[in-house]
């Protein structure tokens, strides 16, 4: 488990770090990291403190998951586009935008 907490915290970092450079907001950045914690980090913390059978390859496939789900769902800050559309998404201005994402926040 303490093999999954270190990947996890480089990795993450390096993620961060590499994000900063795509954006000059920082309300952006803190939306966006607290968006990525509450995606990846709050179904391992619920899991941990509510099942025992929590091993470090289920935390490794979760964050997989989580993070595939997140990236397809797309990021319009970042300018990811829409991949899986879910119900409720629209066509604004031609850029799919889901429902619950800031409309101002689709690149122009």
């Amino acid at each position: 488990m303490q093999w999954v907490i270190r990947v996890s915290v480089v990795v993450m970092g390096l993620v961060r770090t590499s994000i900063t450079f795509y954006t000059n907001s920082t309300l952006i950045l803190w939306i966006l990291g607290a968006d990525v914690s509450f995606t990846l980090m709050l179904p391992h913390l619920v899991s941990v403190l509510f099942f025992k059978v929590t091993n470090g390859y289920g935390a490794m496939v979760g964050y997989v998951v989580g993070m595939t789900l997140r990236i397809l769902l797309s990021e319009n800050t970042l300018g990811i586009p829409v991949v899986l559309q879910l119900p409720g998404c629209t066509l604004r201005d031609g850029i799919y935008v889901q429902k619950g994402q800031c409309p101002c926040c689709a690149p122009c």
